[in-house]
């Protein structure tokens, strides 16, 4: 902080100015009194002040802060007011010790008399310019102290950001600490001279505070962020809420329903148990406990004057590795521990705190948090009382297999955390017998069965769905006895609220032709009780003459992972319809936007074709397309049931991802949304390019097979460039925007919110398919026309390939940086991209800048700002040797701001980026062989060129025939030396 450095600097100085405006009181003091003898002790004392100033000065000149210039402007006044003060010392000085007798002790006298009188005027014109150095250095301290509290004030901003993020307490100090600097620097504005300095003082201690607490919540951000995962909230916010009314059973007082749920929140007990059967929603019921208030109510009884922190952990089978691993669980606890206690950090996660000097912390390994967990453990005493809720036990069990966890290990843990005197945990799962054991015999005392006490939230329900159909209320007054159908359904039931949802849909189907109440009875009956075994009854249900389109149907929706439009499904019935459309109909169609009757109308057929075709296991909200809940897809994923009835039924064989990039140009042709459908032909272009790769290295396909996809897929790329392209030239055509768009590509006007990275006019569809990861594509675009790379204006494709910045409105994904594909920046740098190009400066920048110096600048700030990085640490590595190799400045360097405003080299920005050990020692070698490249050329530019070294020799043998013989043996020596050597330099 060179700010606050100025005003230490500034404070010293202050203290001898007032020094200095004592000397000058005392001098005038002296003279007035004819008194000497005092000068020798106030010209030391000036010579103090002056080697102060002089001590300023020095270290002023060595800063570029403007504002040490400042410091060392007043320095020179200071020293130039104490310097007359000395001057004027000297001449009043006499010698006291020469005794002077008669006329002439008289003359002196009347001499220093004299002197005295005629410096009097400079003694006074001196102590008051020392008065106005003073004035002028307590302004600049306050002006310093008020630009040192906004400097603090927005780190302090960006730090509370952070935690916001992260959703930690880690800011709370530091914003204590601002108050006080607000408070003093308010102060210092309106103080005069009287405890200025003790208010400087208190600024340096509190600045040094802040300074001291700033280093050791950045170094908690960077652990917490360390801990925190993508999608670490992903399955809890995929539950949906409660139905009105249901649950409120758990904190019911009536003996007869009650669970002992809210009695074990205000009880020393440690564990309690939610089990019910899939699909009697369990996790819903984990959310709703986690998120009422009554929970954190009862919780605080028993945790007296501690304060609650709820968290929770589900487990997720259709998840990745962390959200069904033990691994997971452990990272998500600590975290959600860890932000609500930072204090604990240092003390918790010791060696990591002691050994993360750099920006980037290593990944963490289970070994590393079961340890950090036992230091938890090991904490006697905490500030906060917690209740996990873990959910989902058995989704555990499942990925056990692939991911070697054994329910032992499971246990450990829980076992471990519910050791801890202020902690509480509470867990769901599957009524498994492996879990009564594992949890222990009080667990048959504190538990729920979901399906026990929810039979009353399903009749209410069933009454309220069915009560308000109209054919229903028809029949139920013609026949009493539909009364019992609730009653029969809470029976079969068991507490599974889903199977409920797709009995009464059947119910509510078989009302609309009229269903009699015996008809009714026997669906219920037909339909079978499990519900895996519904889901497979539902897709067995689908009529064989269907089951092509169904196939394709339930493909196409598992590969999108989302909704999709309604619309897509036409397009997709148009693939399969031969020869009217046919697998080139997208490429055929003519960009012409469906009007509203156009659409309306096909949304009513292809309503009734999916709703026959798939038997309501998908369903339609207005015009989109989903599966009707998370199970049903989880089912047809983790079973394989659709793939299972390939081999009972006739069924043609398609590409989902070939597919759904055709409907996506079928989309942008016929609703104009160039945007959201584009970016989705891009990213399911970029499942192809993916599956390509896949299939060639397991040899799952033909290679014909797989390589037609991929043509058919640069076709389909090339044909939203051209149609997209003539949208915007015919859609438009108002002649305004006509000059705007005259000979720039259309690329250029989406996407406009890449902050920092624009190129307003010089953006090519090339440019944005490295952005999107098309690294086929761009290799086939590139073999075709390698003069392009050289021939683009603007931003080179280099750094679009190394800073891939571009938003995907299909992935409903914001602009943010993504990390390079290392094949893409070889196969550019292999064709000429030049690493060291000077670039424009970009929005916000100061100074051109080299690809190769933005790449590593991005690298170092995503890498220490952001939690969730997306940057992947092998293309890193691949990419910095392949830039290196190919002639990228190894001198470059990266400004590491968020570490105290300093230079990052190569190697640290690889470390910071999170590269293993491994990898950085191969940046180094790289680094290193560049830098033996280097030397070598240089040394061969030095030497004399062969030729040159032979007409030496000759010149020598000639010499040594007609002149001094000595001389021309030493000359012979030199030429064949150099002569032998060439070859091997």
């Amino acid at each position: 902080m060179a700010e606050l450095a100025a005003i230490g600097l500034a404070s010293n100085l202050l203290q001898f100015a007032e020094l200095g405006v004592k000397l000058f009181r005392l001098a005038r003091e002296s003279y007035e009194s004819g008194s000497t003898a005092q000068y020798e002790a106030l010209r030391d004392q000036a010579r103090s002040v002056q080697e102060l100033a002089g001590r300023t000065r020095m270290v002023c000149k060595g800063s570029d802060s403007p504002r040490m210039g400042g410091l060392h402007r007043i320095a020179l006044k200071c020293d130039d007011a104490v310097s007359g003060l000395t001057e004027i010392l000297t001449k009043l000085e006499f010698d006291a010790s020469k005794e002077e007798k008669g006329y002439k002790k008289a003359w002196r006298s009347v001499a220093q008399a004299l002197q005295s009188v005629a410096h009097e005027n400079n003694i006074r014109k001196s102590e008051e310019n020392l008065k106005s150095v003073r004035n002028e250095l307590q302004v600049y301290i306050s002006t310093i102290a008020f630009q040192e509290q906004q400097d603090a004030s927005w780190s302090l901003k960006n730090l509370c950001l952070q935690s916001e993020r992260l959703e930690a307490r880690t800011s709370d100090t530091l914003k204590e600490i601002m108050e006080k600097v607000k408070e003093i620097v308010k102060s210092l504005k309106n103080k005069e001279e009287e405890g200025f300095r003790d208010l400087v003082s208190n600024m340096e201690a509190e600045m040094d505070r802040f300074k001291y607490e700033k280093s050791r919540v950045e170094m908690q951000h960077k652990i917490l962020k360390s801990l925190r995962f993508s999608h670490i909230q992903m399955r809890q916010e995929a539950i949906p809420k409660n139905h009105e009314a249901t649950f409120d059973w758990v904190f019911e007082k009536d003996q007869g329903k009650r669970s002992k749920f809210p009695e074990w929140l205000e009880s020393g007990e440690k564990v309690f148990w939610v089990q019910g059967k899939p699909g009697s929603g369990k996790s819903t019921l984990m959310k709703f406990l986690a998120a009422h208030e009554e929970t954190r109510s009862r919780l605080q009884n028993w945790a007296g004057e501690n304060h609650i922190a709820i968290a929770n952990h589900f487990f997720w089978i259709s998840g990745n590795s962390m959200q069904k691993s033990r691994q997971g669980l452990l990272q998500t606890l600590l975290y959600k521990v860890l932000k609500e206690v930072p204090g604990l950090i240092e003390s918790v996660c010791g060696s990591r705190w002691r050994n993360s000097s750099h920006g980037f912390i290593e990944p963490w390994d289970e070994a590393e948090l079961s340890q950090a967990l036992y230091m938890l453990t090991s904490t006697t005493r905490l500030p906060v009382s917690f209740c996990f809720f873990i959910d989902g036990l058995d989704e555990y069990t499942a990925g056990a297999k692939k991911y070697h966890g054994t329910f032992e290990d499971l246990f450990q843990i829980l076992y471990r955390l519910a050791s801890i005197p202020c902690v509480k945990i509470c867990v769901s799962s599957r009524p498994w017998t492996q879990f009564t054991e594992s949890l222990g015999p009080k667990v048959e005392e504190w538990q729920l069965r979901i399906e026990d006490l929810s039979g009353g939230d399903i009749e209410n329900y069933v009454m309220a769905t069915l009560g308000s159909n109209p054919y229903y209320k028809q029949l139920a007054e013609r026949d009493f006895r539909c009364h019992q159908i609730a009653k029969t359904i809470v029976q079969r039931a068991q507490g599974v609220f889903l199977w409920v949802y797709l009995v009464v849909k059947s119910l509510q189907n078989g009302l609309v032709h009229e269903d009699t109440y015996e008809e009714l009875q026997y669906r219920l009956e037909y339909l079978p009780g499990d519900l895996d075994d519904f889901f497979q009854h539902m897709i067995e249900s689908i009529e064989d003459v269907y089951w092509d389109n169904s196939y394709r149907y339930f493909k196409i929706m598992i590969e999108a992972d989302q909704a999709i439009p309604l619309l897509a499904f036409e397009f997709l019935d148009r693939e399969a319809q031969s020869p009217q459309y046919g697998p080139q109909y997208a490429m055929r169609m003519k960009v012409e936007v469906f009007s509203e009757e156009q659409l309306q109308s096909t949304y009513e057929r292809v309503r009734k074709r999916v709703h026959a075709r798939c038997n309501d296991l998908l369903h339609i909200e207005k015009s989109s397309v989903n599966f009707f809940h998370r199970t049903a897809r989880d089912f047809c994923i983790d079973t394989g049931a659709i793939d299972r009835m390939v081999k009972k039924r006739v069924t043609t064989e398609f590409n989902p991802s070939l597919s759904l990039c055709k409907i996506m140009l079928a989309l942008v042709k016929s609703l104009g949304d160039s945007v959201l459908h584009g970016d989705g032909l891009m990213h399911f272009a970029r499942r192809v390019e993916e599956q390509f790769h896949e299939d060639i290295l397991k040899k799952a396909n033909s290679p014909q097979r797989a390589q037609e996809d991929l043509r058919v897929s640069f076709d389909l790329l090339d044909e939203l460039d051209r149609s997209v392209g003539q949208m915007f030239r015919e859609l438009e055509p108002t002649p305004s925007k006509q000059p705007k768009r005259q000979g720039v590509h259309w690329v250029n006007f989406r996407h406009s919110n890449e902050v920092g990275f624009r190129d307003p006019t010089g953006k090519t569809f090339l440019a944005a398919s490295i952005q999107a990861g098309l690294s086929l594509y761009v290799e086939s675009k590139i073999m075709e026309d390698p003069s392009q790379i050289k021939s683009k204006s603007g931003r080179p494709l280099l750094d679009y390939s190394l800073r891939r910045t571009m938003s995907n409105a299909w992935l409903s994904r914001s602009t943010g940086l993504e990390g390079p594909i290392s094949s893409i920046v070889k196969l550019l740098l292999e064709n000429g991209a030049d690493p060291n190009e000077k670039m424009s400066p970009q929005i916000g920048e100061i100074g051109i800048k080299t690809p190769w110096e933005h790449f590593l600048q991005g690298c170092y700030d995503h890498a220490s700002r952001v939690p969730d990085t997306d940057l992947h640490e092998e293309e890193i590595a691949e990419t910095m040797i392949s830039m290196i190799d190919h002639g990228a400045d190894r001198n470059a360097l990266a400004w590491a701001e968020s570490d105290g405003a300093r230079e990052a080299d190569i190697p640290e920005v690889a470390r910071v980026s999170g590269l293993s050990d491994y990898d950085v020692n191969r940046v180094e070698s790289s680094l290193e062989n560049a830098q033996a490249r280097e030397q070598k050329k240089n040394q061969e530019n030095e030497r004399p060129p062969l030729h040159l070294n032979i007409f030496a020799v000759l010149l020598s043998l000639w010499w040594l025939e007609k002149k001094d013989r000595r001389a021309a043996y030493m000359r012979l020596l030199v030429g064949l030396w150099n002569l032998v050597w060439w070859p091997r330099r």
